[in-house]
């Protein structure tokens, strides 16, 4: 057994089997994994899905098959590490087949872009995307046409909010400090009505501001809450972490043996997996051969093909 702490996390690298079917051709002892078994409950340890083979132990005539090594971890380790991928190794001089767990992040796609609702609010937002959605032209496919025109329509967001977020910083600055003088000039002489309705406004922009802080605070804590959970919730959003994590499908192995993890050419053996389960193996329809079943006239049948059309 080894054992790995990283802060508040730990990694456990074991050698057991805890189930019957994790071994072949050889004896198995359930009082062992029983035990082993009792340990991993105690220590609320979970294991992540092992890909590249089912064994980790191969004996030299081939006959015994085994999978003793593997990686405990903590419910921390695998919430910090959600995407984290164990691979065992091909066989080549050592019956134990080495197995690798690594936490590099694999690019599957484009990250979410985090939106606002209160920005839809914000005086010149909506007519700024309006006005930019109309400048972009691209030529090429329309899903990439799509992804591209997001990316850059998200580049554009972010530098308009950063002037308009500038610039309203600074007239909150303005607007505070200006309060704070008019509530100095009122402890020794009376405001004027004039000053009286500029500290009305002035306070009026400050609480729109801050309403506006405070939404964007709610549905980041909505966000966290959802992805996190809270001190009542951790232990279960950490299960679903866990089954997530179990069922992320890493990678597979090719029809020469070789374990394929690169995102382009995963999607493309899942995507051709599939088309072949739904490709129709009939190339030639049987015909319908019924001449005393009523029917609709060939003028008839047109004039709805039509009718569909066009609906």
């Amino acid at each position: 057994m080894f054992s790995q702490g990283c802060g508040c996390s730990r990694v456990i690298l074991m050698r057991l089997e805890i189930d019957p079917s994790e071994r072949r051709n050889s004896e198995f002892v359930a009082s062992n994994a029983a035990a082993f078994n009792r340990f991993i409950e105690v220590a609320d340890l979970v294991e992540y899905q092992m890909g590249g083979g089912s064994f980790t132990y191969v004996s030299d005539h081939g006959g015994k098959f085994s999978k003793l090594d593997r990686f405990l971890v903590c419910r921390g380790f695998m919430s910090g590490w959600s995407t984290a991928t164990l691979i065992v190794l091909a066989k080549e001089y050592l019956d134990h087949r080495l197995v690798v767990l690594s936490s590099v992040d694999v690019d599957f796609g484009h990250l979410p872009f985090r939106f606002f609702n209160s920005w839809l609010q914000l005086p010149g937002f909506v007519t700024f995307v309006e006005e930019e959605c109309k400048k972009f032209k691209f030529s090429g496919p329309a899903d990439l046409a799509l992804a591209t025109k997001l990316k850059w329509l998200k580049k554009k967001i972010k530098i308009w909010l950063a002037d308009f977020n500038k610039a309203r910083d600074g007239e909150l600055l303005f607007k505070t400090t200006r309060i704070r003088a008019l509530e100095s000039d009122a402890k020794s002489r009376q405001l004027t009505g004039g000053e009286m309705e500029e500290k009305a406004e002035c306070l009026m922009f400050v609480q729109e501001v801050e309403s506006q802080k405070m939404k964007d605070l709610q549905q980041k804590a909505k966000v966290r809450w959802a992805v996190h959970g809270d001190e009542n919730s951790s232990y279960f959003h950490g299960l679903l972490k866990a089954n997530l994590t179990n069922n992320r499908l890493h990678g597979l192995i090719d029809g020469d043996g070789n374990w394929i993890d690169k995102p382009i050419i995963l999607k493309n053996m899942v995507f051709d997996f599939f088309a072949q389960r739904f490709e129709d193996p009939w190339v030639v329809q049987p015909g319908f051969a019924c001449p005393e079943l009523p029917g609709l006239r060939m003028r008839r049948s047109l004039l709805w093909v039509r009718l569909l059309d066009l609906k």
